[in-house]
């Protein structure tokens, strides 16, 4: 899960997914992420991300919503491979 790597601490409390299109081992991804809501409770934060799969940089293959309960908004420095 692309978003728990970034946020320690997760807690997902929701997951609407869409497989539009067919993937397979030799594919290669470009993927969207996007926070549309933030909220504050208490001492967490209520978030909602829309995330876009696409293949061959045009293709939508995966379509997903989630909303996540994070401890904080600050992210982990992460290196991810190319």
């Amino acid at each position: 899960m692309l978003i728990a790597t970034l946020f320690p601490r997760i807690i997902a409390s929701y997951f609407n997914l869409h497989f539009k299109s067919p993937v397979y081992i030799e594919d290669e991804f470009v993927v969207e992420v996007q926070a549309t809501m933030v909220r504050e409770n208490k001492s967490r934060y209520i978030v909602k991300f829309l995330t876009k799969c696409f293949k061959n940089d045009n293709l939508l293959v995966i379509d997903r919503e989630a909303m996540m309960i994070l401890p904080t908004l600050a992210m982990e420095n992460v290196d991810f491979v190319e």
